[in-house]
């Protein structure tokens, strides 16, 4: 038999008598072992290792193992992701002290040499602190911001829950928020508390109290006591906590007396300011509910709406009897005021019916 002609191509390894991509390579050198029949052999590649370095002595799950990478052939890096206490695990450099990474579990690797990937951390606290500034206010943190809440957490004069608290009710989040709808709100305060994407049945609930009137922070304590998040802040050495409710949180029927007010007499509904301070004014007992509805009937945009007889005496009868009126008591109220009885008094007289008595009962007060 003829010399058999060898020809090799650029990053050959060698010469094998198993598929290379069925198993590990077994050599067979055709210019030193006489080939006496036909056999079919494949050609195999240059490889190279891919190693992980732990870029750190405290790990409490190792980094993956090696891989071989073969030569022209893309490898997926390892999805393996080691951990360490106190410390979140950003991706993959080159260098040891890199910050920022290259490469992520599951990237595709294409570069055909021997090369170490090193673990990037980053501070479990710095990384609580950065979603929250990149979730709720779409920007990396200020150095003075960093090292505020750095300080805060660590020394545990501040909760997680309250610094959410704090980035959700910044005049910087306001405006951001004004072109967000409730469901996009709450995937915010998913993505930043649980690091997760509310379920569509998660949003639409959560969607549904804000458009009550809960406030963002009673929907921060939905998940402050969560598992999820106590998890995250006990991962970090941080106290979970609670964000402080406001007063429109406190008793839902309550609030929803003071938004029946803002509805039935100035025909919108209530800016937080107001439902704030009339939420306390009523469940602290500063004032009854009947001086509450008084204020808003003769508040100046109400005044403003420059009612007649008939549309005031109309207004009454809906806030204070949940009804429209009679055709008798209509009249019957619009000779008192032709006949100088004044407005004050029609409200007053209004505000001491037991229709209103009942309306007051129904909402707890």
């Amino acid at each position: 038999m003829p010399p058999m002609e060898v020809v090799v191509v650029p990053h050959q390894a060698g010469w094998s008598t198993v598929d290379p991509e069925k198993g590990d390579p077994v050599d067979f050198d055709p210019e030193t072992t006489p080939i006496t029949t036909d056999i079919e052999l494949w050609a195999y590649m240059e490889s190279f290792v891919v190693s992980y370095s732990a870029n750190a002595t405290d790990l409490t799950k190792p980094v993956p193992a090696d891989q071989t990478k073969t030569y022209g052939k893309a490898l997926t890096l390892s999805s393996e992701e080691p951990a360490r206490d106190g410390y979140k695990f950003i991706g993959w450099g080159f260098a040891a002290a890199d910050v920022e990474p290259t490469y992520q579990p599951g990237d595709s690797y294409e570069k055909d040499e021997n090369v170490t990937l090193y673990a990037i951390w980053e501070n479990q606290v710095d990384s609580i602190i950065k979603t929250g500034y990149e979730k709720m206010l779409g920007r990396d943190p200020d150095a003075e911001g960093l090292a505020y809440y750095e300080k805060e957490l660590t020394e545990k004069r501040l909760t997680g829950a309250k610094m959410v608290s704090n980035f959700m009710n910044s005049p910087e989040f306001a405006e951001i928020a004004k072109d967000l709808s409730n469901e996009e709100i709450v995937a915010l305060i998913y993505e930043t508390m649980l690091g997760r994407e509310p379920s569509p049945e998660e949003a639409a609930y959560h969607a549904a109290n804000l458009d009550q009137g809960y406030s963002y922070n009673a929907i921060i304590n939905c998940f402050s006591q969560s598992p999820e998040f106590l998890a995250i802040c006990n991962d970090a050495g941080i106290e979970a906590g609670t964000a402080e409710l406001m007063w429109r949180d406190k008793n839902m029927l309550v609030t929803e007396f003071v938004k029946r007010n803002y509805r039935l007499t100035l025909e919108r509904e209530a800016e937080v300011d107001g439902l704030e301070y009339y939420c306390e004014t009523l469940l602290q007992k500063y004032e009854t509910p009947q001086q509450v509805a008084t204020h808003f009937v003769f508040s100046d945009e109400c005044v403003a709406r420059g009612l007649s007889d008939e549309e005031f005496i109309t207004m009454l009868y809906n806030l204070y009897m949940d009804r429209a009126p009679e055709a008798e008591g209509l009249a019957y109220y619009k000779d008192l005021l032709a006949n100088g009885v004044s407005r004050e008094q029609i409200d007053a007289n209004f505000g001491a019916s037991p229709e209103f008595a009942e309306i007051v009962k129904s909402y707890g007060l």
